[in-house]
């Protein structure tokens, strides 16, 4: 039913353990790999003492990343239109920070039959969706908002990206993300990551669909 191909990397054993702790270091070395200048939005957020989430934006691409320098990891997603573009960028970002140890998630099915090691994802395609909140920024913003508090998650930044047929809305959480993307045909993809102590992937994505009228769904989760 999903055109795009969602890629997860779970990456361990960085060699470069400095360059995950501030954002100016890892903007630096991610940037280049994505590409796409001025056809994506990106997103930065420093953590302290050390750790940086991100995220880009753009019309046929979401790229999310999540450190942790203390361990030397990251929890690494692509969604594309092209999966070949997806694994390029994936396996980029894994080479240039020299992790030494990666494992690919299987996108096509949920799986939490395996203990987690960075946190829980789920991920949601509706179509047929009409709602009228969804179709404005802030009503959008504001519910996306309202979703996260239900859900216990902790929201420490925001971003917004409209596109020719496509818009995105997300969340920055406390070392996750939830984030939204809607396409003017009436097709939702909706993607939420929590780790620690932050509320439940799955109870957000609850809280999202009772707010959706659709034709069709397809909800998938994963431990990761």
């Amino acid at each position: 039913m999903n055109q795009q191909t969602h890629h997860l990397m779970n990456l361990q054993n960085c060699t470069s353990q400095r360059v995950l702790s501030r954002v100016r270091d890892l903007y630096e070395v991610v940037n280049p790999v994505i590409g796409d200048e001025g056809k994506t939005s990106s997103y930065f957020h420093q953590f302290n003492p050390q750790g940086v989430t991100f995220l880009y934006l753009g019309e046929n691409l979401q790229v999310t990343g999540h450190t942790w320098p203390e361990r030397g990891t990251m929890a690494l997603d692509a969604l594309t239109s092209d999966p070949n573009e997806g694994l390029r960028i994936v396996n980029g970002i894994s080479e240039v920070l020299g992790f030494t140890t990666s494992s690919l998630l299987d996108h096509n099915k949920s799986d939490l039959s395996t203990p987690y090691e960075f946190g829980t994802q789920t991920t949601g395609y509706f179509t047929g969706v009409r709602d009228r909140w969804i179709e404005d920024d802030t009503e959008r913003l504001n519910t996306m908002r309202e979703i996260a508090h239900t859900a216990g998650f902790t929201v420490v930044g925001e971003m917004l990206y409209n596109g020719k047929d496509s818009s995105a809305t997300a969340l920055v959480l406390a070392e996750s993300h939830f984030i939204l993307r809607q396409r003017k045909n009436g097709t939702l993809w909706a993607d939420i990551f929590t780790c620690g102590d932050e509320g439940s992937s799955i109870q957000g994505m609850n809280n999202l669909k009772k707010r959706i009228s659709t034709s069709n769904s397809e909800i998938r989760f994963y431990n990761r």
